[in-house]
């Protein structure tokens, strides 16, 4: 599709144009600068930065401005798993220079131009951009080889990171020094464009690498390899069959199977390549943007959104994200796409959906910050006052994913109940053992959950990744029969029986392993107009009937009555063929488990012996 607009010489032709449009004007531009911040919302956020910025500035205490990368960190990954502490501080040095770098171009007074290059000289004394997770090893040598150079993700961010600032503020560091500008190119070319000839292997577009990595080179290539037409062609014609095996690969109801969190740097991303292609080749891949899988694949962030900050957290998402992330972004998508959905829900997503006046921080202060989105998000907020009221279905679904939200009062998302239930398979992208779970929230607020995913080490993604509680059949609200319990792999799945308002049926039987003598296990989530929510299990066993257990998991602690039924704060659950038998505190020592849930989560294990149980949860009325 993308590979067959342009022939190489029509696209060497339109690279070769003396000008393109900019996605964001230089900072020397002070008078596109003054009228972006005629916008009430970018003048708060350029407060919001300018505060950051000086108060990063005029820090005190002796910490470092840019933390130091030490070998012990960078070694830890091979040595115990640890990816944590070294990741922790090359973030927060991107996050640091990107924030200097908004500042400056708010203020263009100078001021923050000393912390930018010292930014740009301490990653320039970096070894290597690629994380060290992302490297390849000798056997025992935790050093990552110098004769393999990684075209990972955050070297190519990394490379965007400077082409943004080269473009913003390219004249000022060349007043201090037009070598420092030359060092850069040539880094940038060495460690960001030079790898693709290796042909990494997210030029298989299987999943978000590809149009992230894909991206952030072609900015990196647009603003390092400027002048050179023939060899940006060159690029473009290497990152466009990977993109159309990424396109190729989504389903066509544009859901994100690794989750709402990897939407951002998946479908956005993808967003960000052809706008940037447009821009370049004089609009010849808009109509691409208009297909309605592109539309829907925006617009599968809407239906992951639950309430507030809450959203799915199936895969390896974090259930509680920052609501107005990248609604800057998710503005431009929706006018690319035509998708009045997504631009409602952009503008709403501006203030945390909630009923404040003033819009959401930008999240200057908060890492990571990074500037190649920093200042798209910046240049194109949404203007104006007028809010948006998103248009939730009473049903929101992605059939091809088989993911399902039922809304009590879909016209307002923090009231009522929201039902969530998701079918799939044991091998999807960031896959955790979860075919079949559900979720509940009351009036906005989170009851029955899908606890989301951890901090990544080594282990995250080999074969030790289902040890961790979170991501096998253990920490979800899966029916383990006779103690045989879902398994990892794309035979594991489920069928969607039904799927209406208010009712939504799978069949499970297939999501066990074939010797487990289920012949059917049919779970049903119905959501009545009062508000009362049931989770029905119905097994037919191919052999003698034995146990079932139960596990579910509560973001309240449960007050568990004598008749059996438990307290679960706005919400009651009394059961039928099955029971509690236990309350576990689970204690989180995770930061990312905590930032969602805070300090604990509450386990409630249920056992029984009947073929049908059922879960009733019932609105307790004040």
């Amino acid at each position: 599709m993308l590979k067959e607009i342009l022939s190489r010489t029509e696209l060497i032709e339109r690279l070769n144009a003396p000008e393109h449009p900019r996605c964001y004007p230089p900072g020397s531009d002070r008078a596109r600068w003054a009228r972006l911040l005629d916008s009430p919302v970018r003048r708060a956020w350029a407060e919001e930065y300018l505060r950051a910025a000086r108060q990063l500035k005029d820090r005190r205490g002796g910490e470092p401005l840019y933390p130091q990368l030490s070998a012990a960190d960078a070694l830890a990954f091979i040595r115990n798993g640890n990816r944590v502490d070294y990741e922790a501080g090359y973030f927060l040095r991107r996050s640091r220079l990107s924030l200097f770098t908004m500042a400056e171009c708010i203020s263009w007074s100078g001021e923050f131009l000393p912390e930018i290059i010292e930014g740009i000289w301490q990653l320039l004394g970096e070894l290597y951009w690629a994380l060290p997770a992302h490297c390849s090893y000798l056997p025992g040598d935790p050093m990552p080889r110098r004769d393999k150079p990684a075209a990972d993700l955050f070297a190519a961010e990394t490379g965007a990171i400077l082409a943004d600032l080269v473009n913003l503020l390219g004249g000022k560091l060349a007043e201090e020094s037009p070598e420092l500008v030359n060092w850069l190119r040539a880094t940038v070319i060495e460690r960001v464009i030079d790898p693709l000839k290796f042909e990494p292997w997210w030029f298989g577009g299987a999943n978000n690498w590809t149009p992230w990595c894909s991206a952030n080179v072609l900015d990196a290539a647009f603003t390092f390899l400027n002048g050179e037409p023939v060899r940006q062609a060159q690029i473009i014609e290497m990152l466009l069959g990977p993109n159309d095996r990424f396109i190729a690969n989504y389903p066509e109801d544009g859901g994100c199977d690794e989750g709402p969190g990897y939407f951002q740097v998946s479908a956005l991303c993808l967003m960000q390549f052809l706008d940037e292609l447009n821009r370049r080749t004089d609009n010849a891949y808009l109509d691409v943007m208009r297909q309605p899988k592109l539309r829907n694949m925006g617009e599968y962030i809407v239906k992951a959104h639950l309430t507030g900050p809450w959203f799915l957290s199936s895969s390896d998402s974090t259930a509680k994200m920052t609501p107005n992330a990248n609604a800057g972004l998710l503005a431009r998508y929706a006018e690319l796409s035509g998708s009045e959905l997504l631009a409602s829900y952009a503008r709403e997503a501006l203030y945390g959906f909630g009923p404040r006046r003033e819009p959401l921080p930008c999240g200057a202060e908060k890492s990571p910050l990074k500037l190649n989105d920093a200042i798209r998000n910046f240049c194109w907020a949404p203007a104006g006052d007028a809010r948006r009221k998103v248009r939730y279905p009473a049903l929101g679904a992605l059939p091809d994913l088989q993911l399902f939200v039922l809304r009590e009062q879909p016209e307002n998302e923090f009231r009522g109940t929201i039902l969530t239930l998701k079918g799939g398979h044991n091998a999807e992208g960031h896959n955790h053992i979860d075919v079949g779970q559900f979720e509940l929230f009351r009036d906005g607020a989170p009851v029955i959950v899908d606890t989301g995913t951890m901090c990544y080490d080594r282990f995250t993604f080999n074969e030790r990744r289902y040890e961790r509680w979170c991501y096998n059949a253990e920490g979800h609200n899966l029916p383990q029969i006779n103690g045989v319990v879902q398994l990892d792999g794309g035979e594991y799945k489920a069928t969607v029986l039904a799927a209406e308002p208010g009712c939504v049926e799978l069949e499970l039987c297939d999501a066990y392993p074939a010797g487990s003598r289920i012949a059917s296990l049919i779970r049903k989530a119905e959501l009545c107009p009062d508000g009362a929510a049931t989770i029905t299990d119905t097994l037919r066993p191919a052999g003698i009937a034995g146990t079932v257990r139960l596990p579910l998991y509560s973001a309240v602690e449960p007050v568990k009555r004598p008749d059996g039924s438990c307290r679960l704060g706005s919400v009651e659950l009394r059961t039928e063929g099955i029971a509690v038998e236990s309350v576990e505190v689970i204690e989180l020592t995770d930061s990312r488990l905590i930032h969602s849930w805070g300090s604990r989560l509450y386990k409630l294990v249920l056992t029984g012996k009947q073929p049908e149980w059922k879960l009733l949860f019932s609105p307790v009325r004040s």
